[in-house]
């Protein structure tokens, strides 16, 4: 049975002050705090630590040449105080916004940025298996959606389009109980309400669906051991005693996922739809099995207002109608990149 790992190891960061996980109403209370969104990948807790800038004493006490607090006149001190609450005031209420009439906060950083790279992603990799190891820090080979200027001149409202293209997603965290959500980020910054209509439900991946799953660790003695991450115990064990960490997945469980993408997109193109963007960073793993997301979502027989280079087939680049076998063209990359094949002819 050969394996797709995940990269290399990755180093456990070891804190001595340890993150205290709170309810997700602090997100109102504190400036400084963690909540719980679900479970990770691999099962463990998936925790949001929000950070935000609260405090004005150093910059204070560097302008006053750095005494001691306790040793600050009365009334500076007090000053000083409230000054602090202020900033404090302020900070709690970055990020908290309405969504459907429900009190969300709004992660500053997309949702990309947050949890970087799908699972097929990291396994697969992201470029496209069309694009040369020599090219790949190319401008022009970025994996990234990007406008096509032909069809984009095609389209009935070309400024809408290239608006939707620009949107950042963003992950709104409901500070009463609730699933957090994915949403567009508002335009403006004093915008304190998001669109409903942008919003669409969060699902974080699941490593553990697959049965091959596979933890290795490495420890400060430089002694190496593995087991599967579906043993709860000795994984735990782990993540507490190594300096690295990483995982594996057979190949045969990873072609599983492509043919339920396959069948995902079958239902699709049932329904007269093109998804027109299938590549591994747009793949989730759930607990019921790898689907598509983030689609261009083209009814066949039109123009895609997008692509990813290397991903989209060349009707779709050339800024020609797309149908069914544009998606199938992207399915075949992803089956080459799984078997690390070589295209050629």
């Amino acid at each position: 049975m050969t394996f797709v790992a995940a990269g290399v190891f990755i180093s456990i960061y070891q804190d001595d002050r340890p993150l205290r996980v709170r309810a997700r109403g602090s997100l109102a209370q504190e400036p400084h705090t963690a909540v719980v969104l679900g479970d990770a990948p691999d099962g463990l807790p998936l925790v949001l630590e929000v950070e935000r800038k609260s405090s004005v004493e150093s910059a204070v006490l560097a302008a006053l040449g750095y005494p001691p607090r306790d040793s600050l006149p009365h009334e500076v001190d007090r000053a000083l105080s409230l000054m602090e609450e202020a900033v404090r005031a302020q900070a709690r209420q970055a990020g908290l916004m309405k969504l459907d009439h429900q009190q969300v906060y709004c992660t500053a950083c997309t949702v990309g940025t947050l949890f970087g790279d799908t699972l097929l992603a990291r396994m697969l990799g992201a470029q496209s298996p069309l694009i040369l190891p020599e090219d790949r820090c190319a401008q022009s080979s970025q994996a990234e959606q990007v406008a096509i200027t032909a069809a984009v001149s095609l389209a009935e409202e070309p400024r809408e389009v290239m608006r939707q293209l620009g949107l950042d997603r963003k992950l709104a965290v409901p500070l009463a109980e609730g699933a957090p959500s994915v949403v567009q980020a508002p335009k403006d910054p004093k915008e304190k309400a998001l669109d409903v209509a942008s919003a669409r439900p969060f699902f974080a991946e699941a490593l553990r669906s697959y049965p091959s799953a596979r933890f290795h660790f490495l420890k400060d003695d430089a002694k190496e051991g593995e087991g599967s991450l579906r043993d709860d115990r000795a994984y735990e064990s782990a993540v507490r005693e190594a300096c690295s960490i990483a995982w594996s997945v057979s190949r045969q469980d990873v072609g599983q996922s492509l043919i339920q993408v396959a069948r995902s997109l079958g239902i699709l193109h049932r329904s007269g739809r093109v998804h027109a963007d299938v590549k591994p960073g747009n793949i989730l793993v759930t607990e019921h099995g790898a689907a598509p997301f983030d689609p261009v979502l083209v009814q066949a027989g039109q123009i895609a207002c997008a692509a990813t280079p290397g991903w989209a087939a060349p009707e779709q680049v050339l800024a020609r109608p797309v149908g069914p076998q544009t998606d199938v063209y992207a399915l075949g990359l992803l089956a080459v990149s799984l078997l690390k094949a070589a295209i050629y002819g």
